[in-house]
């Protein structure tokens, strides 16, 4: 039996004491202060245990059991030590029934990834799949990915329903960076940012209307390696993504770079989304060969009618083409709205 059994436990310092511990000056009473007669003595405000350290929480469940041992009610002691009524009765349920282990916090045992809805298998093969796949591919609805679109793979592969925010976790978690449209910046450099946004993207957004187009930004990226230091595919891939103004997302995965033959099958699946017209602003660079830049030129010329593609202009940080590879496409629309 420990010295904390054997200690009297009448009072706040006794107990400290038991254990070989010094209560601090705000939780012991003052030396001419009388327990019995002023039962309802308080703290100057409330505690929250959570926002002490552990050994104050022990020592804190110390007091409470001390000066329960001295005849004090629920009430009493809440009044004095700051806690709520609801949380000394806890405190003192708990010794009752476990002991003086129970004064002490309790171990968290939880270790990375318990309590997830995925198992790191299902993980590891779901990973896999989007990187390795288009959701026509494996006879889901749709020609890119979205979130409702992984939603649904999860549901079909695992029998499990995900809530749309636990996608996203997962998502992030698996390395897909999904970039918001642009948003006006900061700083000298961005000046030239800046002005596109003000007078560019109005008009832009003008003809959109006007013409019945939706306006789709899009990023390209390298696909992020994840928490677990792999990328889905084993290898460093390369995420072509698009969001809306109103949050709607759409991507695929390529297993290298960016290349003429993929720039051009996500473009086609991107258009083949809606009946109308698409307004595609690039606001990260699609870095493409310069062959490869040229053919996929030649395909948007092809197809003006369907796609109008306009890029952000360079910040001063931005690094220029060099004579091997070509921008996606190389130059800025000119646009004027309709009157």
């Amino acid at each position: 039996m420990g010295a904390f059994e054997h200690a009297p436990l009448n009072c706040p310092v006794a107990a400290a004491a038991a254990v070989g511990q010094t209560l601090p000056a705000t939780l012991n009473p003052a030396p001419s202060m009388n327990l019995q007669k002023h039962p309802a003595a308080r703290t100057p405000e409330s505690v929250d245990m959570r926002s002490l350290a552990a050994d104050a929480r022990y020592l804190r469940r110390l007091q409470v059991i001390g000066l329960r041992d001295a005849g004090r009610t629920y009430d009493e002691i809440a009044s004095q030590t700051g806690l709520s009524r609801t949380g000394v009765f806890d405190i003192c349920k708990r010794h009752g029934t476990a002991g003086p282990g129970a004064l002490h916090d309790a171990p968290n045992s939880r270790k990375t990834g318990d309590g997830r809805a995925l198992d790191p298998a299902e993980e590891r093969m779901l990973r896999r799949l989007l990187a390795d796949n288009t959701p026509d591919e494996l006879s889901l609805p749709g020609l890119l990915w979205t979130p409702a679109g992984v939603a649904a793979l999860i549901a079909r592969r695992r029998g499990k329903a995900l809530s749309r925010r636990t996608v996203a976790k997962y998502l992030t978690r698996w390395g897909y960076v999904l970039h918001r449209r642009a948003r006006q910046p900061d700083g000298l450099a961005a000046q030239g940012l800046r002005r596109w946004l003000d007078q560019v993207h109005p008009a832009i957004e003008a003809r959109a209307r006007l013409e019945g187009a939706e306006i789709h930004w899009v990023h390209g990226a390298a696909l992020q390696r994840d928490e677990d230091g792999m990328s889905p595919a084993g290898q460093q891939g390369t995420v072509v993504s698009t969001v809306t103004k109103q949050g709607h997302r759409h991507w695929m995965t390529l297993p290298g770079a960016l290349d003429a033959p993929h720039c051009i099958d996500f473009l086609r699946r991107l258009a083949e989304l809606r009946s109308g017209k698409l307004f595609l602003v690039v606001f990260a660079p699609l870095r493409l060969p310069a062959d490869d830049a040229q053919v996929v030129s030649e395909w948007l010329a092809e197809h003006d009618e369907r796609i109008e593609v306009f890029r952000l202009p360079r910040g001063r940080t931005a690094k220029p083409p060099s004579s091997a590879t070509g921008a996606f496409p190389e130059t800025l629309q000119q646009v004027e709205p309709h009157r």
